[in-house]
């Protein structure tokens, strides 16, 4: 048993340098030798919680579970067990579960680990002000402490308390939930009279809503634009101003040299120093390519009489909730059977194999042009949706495109949204009454049979004039 415990030690070594590089391979190596070990030591809690935590660290959630429970029963009184088991029980967005185990952590030691990870389970979950109690008392125990702060940002931002929201959301880059990039500069803070690096951040919508600010800052800075590939010419075009494709990229490439700036900062950054009081434009700031706009209009009059609606059905992925941001095809037929010409708008994997299954399915047709919706260059995506009549999507990039560019859109609100759209509103606060949301409420068959009421009437409003 000596050369057991000496082995399992030599192991749990290792283990904690590969978790500290994020070195997987390491990690699977060291996991299966210390599953190995189980055989002469089956009940053993450090064992089971260190091969447990090696799987939540590699995303392999199901095992990691089954490990941790384990070693909850082996040893109950470990609160370190409980909350990596509430991790992942929350990786698979089974919030029930990981509460149970994240309270469990916390009543055995009250650590701003924990209760962050409690506070977690509210974010985006329309009950903020649960989660904000253990938040601020994460940050009492841990003024510095980057998770909870940040957390807490997010849970304040979806409150609309908007000074405190935005002046903690900088932790963010402190955490690792936001990218850091610095260009080797000075971070900017509002001085006039610099030329200034911003950099896009998370995802192509958040820097889509973001970028509202820059005509803002361009009238205290020179800006310069490191933005989303997809996107540099539609921010050049809109702004005017010095634009690179480079922000996904580690280096940003000899464009830097060139540049010779004073100063850099990250987009969503803006907002602590723009909209700190919530006092958002609510007009538009994106301009769509005309000849583009012009040449998608023609392309949907060829299909047929208008109204033209382009429709969307899935956003996000499982990290953001994918499961509550996206509907079913199906729900649309109260919609599809009003008339009018339907033009797919989502851009994942299968669009056009789900709207062809649809199609056998229903009868109804949904277009679908993947050189579009697909295309590298997001400019196109951008002149469809100014082409369109109507928007209807859930909570994705097209939400926040539509909202920039004056396109009428409705967008179907999940009971549990991100901040950015509010609680209870049915507009957003950044955009005007051309987004309009339309909240899941007592259910998405509910919210359906709304929104098909509303298109009927809509409907005959455009046809009347």
């Amino acid at each position: 048993m000596t050369t057991i415990k000496s082995l399992a030690d030599d192991l749990l070594a290792k283990h904690l340098e590969y978790a500290e590089a994020n070195d997987f391979e390491g990690l699977r190596e060291v996991c299966g030798q210390l599953e190995m070990l189980l055989g002469e030591a089956p009940t053993d809690p450090i064992l089971l919680f260190t091969i447990g935590t090696s799987k939540l660290q590699m995303g392999i959630n199901g095992p990691a579970i089954t490990y941790l429970k384990h070693a909850s029963e082996m040893a109950p009184d470990l609160p370190e067990v409980w909350n990596n088991l509430g991790t992942a029980w929350k990786h698979e967005n089974k919030n029930e579960q990981a509460a149970a185990a994240f309270l469990k952590a916390t009543e055995l030691r009250e650590h701003p680990d924990f209760l962050n990870n409690i506070g977690t389970l509210y974010v985006n979950e329309g009950r903020p002000g649960d989660g904000e109690q253990f938040l601020r008392r994460a940050v009492e125990l841990d003024p510095e402490h980057p998770k909870a702060q940040w957390n807490l940002s997010l849970i304040l931002l979806e409150q609309g308390k908007w000074r405190e929201g935005f002046g903690k959301q900088d932790f963010g880059l402190l955490s690792g939930d936001r990218p850091n990039k610095t260009y080797g500069l000075p971070v900017w803070n509002g001085e006039p009279g610099k030329r200034v690096i911003v950099y896009g951040e998370q995802g192509m919508g958040d820097e889509v809503m973001f970028s509202s600010c820059l005509p803002d800052m361009m009238k205290d800075v020179e800006v310069v634009f490191d933005c989303h590939p997809r996107m540099k010419d539609l921010f050049k075009r809109s702004f005017g101003i010095k634009c690179f494709g480079t922000r996904k990229q580690e280096a940003p490439g000899n464009w830097l040299n060139g540049v010779k700036a004073d100063a850099s900062i990250a987009i969503g950054s803006l907002m602590r120093l723009y909209r700190s009081e919530g006092d958002f434009p609510r007009k538009t700031y994106l301009t769509p390519d005309p000849k583009l706009v012009a040449r998608y209009r023609k392309k949907l009059e060829a299909l047929g009489p208008g109204p033209y609606v382009g429709i969307g059905w899935k956003g996000g992925a499982k990290r953001t909730r994918s499961d509550l941001r996206s509907v079913k095809l199906k729900w649309f037929t109260p919609i599809l059977e009003q008339g009018g010409t339907f033009v797919s708008v989502q851009y994942t994997d299968d669009s056009a194999g789900k709207v062809e299954r649809f199609k056998a399915d229903s009868g109804f047709e949904i277009h679908h042009w993947p050189d579009v919706v697909e295309n590298k260059e997001y400019d196109h995506s951008v002149a469809l949706a100014a082409a369109l009549d109507l928007v209807i999507v859930p909570n994705t990039t097209m939400v926040h495109v539509c909202g920039a560019i004056g396109q009428e859109c409705w967008t179907l609100t999940p009971n549990a949204p991100a901040w950015r759209y509010g609680l209870e509103s049915s507009e957003m606060p950044m955009y005007g009454p051309w987004v309009r949301q339309f909240r899941e409420g007592d259910s998405w068959s509910d919210l359906f049979a709304r929104v098909a009421a509303e298109y009927g009437a809509w409907k005959d409003r455009e046809a009347a004039a």
